[in-house]
């Protein structure tokens, strides 16, 4: 079977392991971090549309890829 399929897999990097970790860990923790930022809100009486209304722009989703890239970038060229 597997000589009639090409098989792939990504080349590894120098710090590939540290940039991965940023790809599978970076949006949880942010939706972590907003969630526990919305529960407070909700604790401290706005509504849940209200409090997650402020999570849900644009320039939220921006700031969060903005540090994205920082943070793979560093973790690719740390050295």
């Amino acid at each position: 079977m597997v000589q009639n399929y090409t098989l792939y897999t990504t080349q590894g990097f120098e710090n590939g392991n540290d940039a991965r970790n940023v790809l599978e860990k970076s949006m949880q923790q942010k939706a972590d971090e907003d969630l526990k930022k919305v529960q407070a809100a909700v604790a401290g009486g706005q509504s849940q549309k209200q409090a997650a209304d402020s999570f849900c722009t644009d320039e939220n989703f921006d700031s969060w890829y903005d540090s994205f890239c920082q943070q793979v970038e560093s973790a690719v060229n740390k050295g």
